[in-house]
């Protein structure tokens, strides 16, 4: 009799963790708002800029689903690159605005930024033990107030991250993986070293052109 309770309480075990991974659920990454790089605030010039990124990429949320039997996860891609970006320019310039697209009707700054986020990719490999890799491929076209373009600088974000030790130990347990988030954390170290490292290099090459040209730093009346 015990050994049918058993094989019967296994059964039901086996069959609700196998449902678990068939149906599986929309994970939300949280994904930071406010990165912050090292600037120089003595060069933050007092200069007007706009920046410009199409509704669509800005509005992208991405959902993925690394492996036949994982659950979905989302991130809100467009949004985090859109903060990210501007937060790093307003350390940069006095005074920033954003729009969706560059009209007659906005052409009243010093300068504007265009934001071509082209494609991304997220490889969490194919066991716990795994690296997630995320790239992010993102061009910056900078230009003055007659838009003609200054520089662009083309990006390859990228970074490679993993669960620790003590982590790994506890996706081993698929329950306590759940409940722990650590796959949300994981991918969203992820994403955020990627975009850190995209928006950096846009900075060096930003800080290049300032200290080789200087900036405009007369407001347009």
């Amino acid at each position: 009799m015990k050994k049918v309770k058993f094989k019967n309480g296994f059964i039901k075990i086996t069959y609700i963790i196998a449902l678990l991974f068939l149906i599986g659920c929309v994970r939300k990454v949280p994904l930071e708002k406010g990165i912050v790089l090292q600037t120089d605030a003595l060069n933050k010039t007092n200069s007007s800029i706009l920046v410009v990124m199409d509704k669509s990429s800005s509005e992208k949320v991405i959902v993925f689903k690394p492996g036949p039997f994982s659950d979905k996860f989302s991130l809100n891609g467009g949004e985090s690159i859109e903060s990210n970006i501007l937060s790093f320019v307003s350390s940069q310039f006095q005074e920033v605005d954003f729009a969706n697209e560059l009209s007659e009707n906005n052409k009243s700054y010093d300068y504007y930024l265009k934001i071509d986020w082209k494609d991304y990719k997220i490889d969490m490999g194919k066991t716990i033990f795994s690296d997630t890799k995320t790239n992010l491929y993102i061009d910056y076209i900078f230009m003055n107030s007659k838009d003609n373009v200054l520089f662009t600088t083309v990006t390859d974000g990228n970074s490679v991250e993993r669960l620790s030790g003590q982590a790994i130990a506890t996706a081993i347990n698929p329950f306590a993986f759940i409940a722990t988030k650590k796959a949300e954390e994981l991918i969203a170290n992820s994403w955020n070293e990627a975009l850190t490292n995209s928006i950096s290099q846009f900075g060096i090459q930003l800080q290049d052109y300032a200290n080789t040209f200087s900036f405009n730093y007369s407001k347009k009346k």
